[in-house]
């Protein structure tokens, strides 16, 4: 289970850097919106499954919210969703 852990963390840090770096590249791109919005999806199901099981923190389902806004905003723009 540990070294599933150390995995998913070198992942998201590649994954982090990615969208740090080439920014223009992610957003601009039909498969970089599609990981974007994989992305919103994946901390939204961590987000509830934080409140779902016990032993829930209040301020990490803040900060999981914060990471689904993150993701989110930029793909919805992208992807027109939020125009009229």
């Amino acid at each position: 289970m540990q070294m599933l852990n150390i995995a998913v963390i070198v992942l998201l840090l590649s994954f982090g850097c990615v969208f740090l770096f080439c920014h223009r590249e992610i957003v601009s791109t039909g498969l970089g919106t599609a990981i974007l919005m994989f992305f919103a999806l994946f901390w939204l199901a961590r987000l509830i499954g934080e409140f779902v099981f016990p032993d829930g923190s209040i301020m990490l389902g803040l900060v999981l919210f914060l990471f689904v806004l993150l993701y989110l905003i930029p793909a919805m723009i992208k992807t027109g969703i939020n125009k009229k």
